[in-house]
């Protein structure tokens, strides 16, 4: 994957062609979003799985989907997710919001 590469402490997001860039707004919304104790959680509109990510690593025992319309930003987060020491509890989806809760209902 070419680009620009974001390094955090323990993962890296490497952004390639993906429009929805590491930013200051998703960093911080990653870093003060109480997300702890959840089992479950799903990054709307991910980018590049930054968010995913920074949740994955602060919740041990989560796990994470992430959804994302564009489908370069979905091979992006999936590229980063296969790439980072949480990728067995990560997964990235080319869909809509919309989509998911049709095709997922029950477990939205």
């Amino acid at each position: 994957m070419q680009g620009d590469v974001f390094r955090f402490k323990c993962f890296e997001v490497h952004q390639g062609v993906c429009t929805m860039r590491v930013n200051t707004d998703g960093v911080l919304l990653g870093a003060w979003s109480d997300m702890s104790g959840k089992k479950r959680i799903l990054d709307v509109g991910t980018g590049t799985g930054v968010i995913a990510m920074m949740a994955a690593y602060r919740n041990p025992d989560a796990e994470v989907t992430a959804i994302d319309i564009d489908q370069t930003a979905a091979e992006t987060a999936y590229y980063n997710f296969s790439h980072s020491p949480f990728s067995t509890r990560l997964s990235a989806l080319h869909f809509s919001v919309q989509d998911f809760v049709k095709a997922s209902p029950s477990e939205v």
